[in-house]
């Protein structure tokens, strides 16, 4: 499980890959030192490309291409978590420094001026596709707590209906509402709180120093 090609293989439900690469490469395990050492080398090449990557992007992302996928802040935050990984091996603050830019974006610097993480920013998350954080739909429900995070633009699936209408009226990371009915751009899932919840962690410990 070492972490070979970069691209589209950070941290996610369908490949354990990244996540298998990060444990033999941070946990102390039986594991030979050199596969180690081999494991967190993989992890700096694939933070490297990201970072690299974040130079060829208006928003400083660490992607590549025109197009938002589903779950597109996920991305920013898995690949901030390898590059997160990648500065405690390598003390090379220019992942840092990604990092923050990936985190600028989501708390609102980015094309729809908007803080796609509730409780944050001047014009947060406010209607995510929720069960019961419902208040658009019932005032009697409440809304999301602080620190919800949306999956964000996606401009490649609009097979819901309120995104649906939004089909071809729309580019990139502009291909957002905030509307509890369009789950393909304003799901939330535990998956891609955990990952925002470790960059947190990580941008306040990388930059007390």
């Amino acid at each position: 499980l070492f972490l070979q090609m970069p691209e589209g293989r950070e941290l996610g439900w369908s490949d354990l890959t990244a996540a298998g690469t990060l444990t033999l490469a941070s946990v102390p395990t039986a594991l030979p030192g050199a596969d180690v050492q081999q494991a967190r080398a993989n992890v700096v090449a694939a933070a490297r490309a990201f970072r690299d990557a974040a130079g060829t992007q208006g928003y400083r992302l660490p992607m590549t291409g025109a197009e938002a996928t589903w779950g597109s802040n996920s991305g920013v935050l898995n690949r901030s978590v390898v590059m997160g990984a990648a500065w405690d091996f390598t003390g090379d603050d220019s992942f840092v420094n990604v990092v923050l830019e990936g985190l600028n974006y989501l708390l609102g610097r980015n094309p729809m001026d908007k803080s796609y993480v509730s409780g944050y920013g001047e014009r947060p998350l406010l209607n995510p596709h929720h069960r019961f954080w419902a208040r658009s739909l019932d005032a009697a429900l409440p809304g999301p707590p602080r620190g919800v995070v949306s999956g964000g633009p996606n401009s490649v699936n609009f097979s819901d209906p309120v995104a649906a209408k939004l089909r071809g009226r729309c580019v990139g990371l502009r291909c957002y509402t905030d509307d509890i009915g369009a789950y393909t751009m304003n799901e939330v899932t535990i998956n891609w709180n955990a990952p925002l919840a470790w960059v947190a962690a990580f941008v306040e410990h990388s930059t007390r120093r």
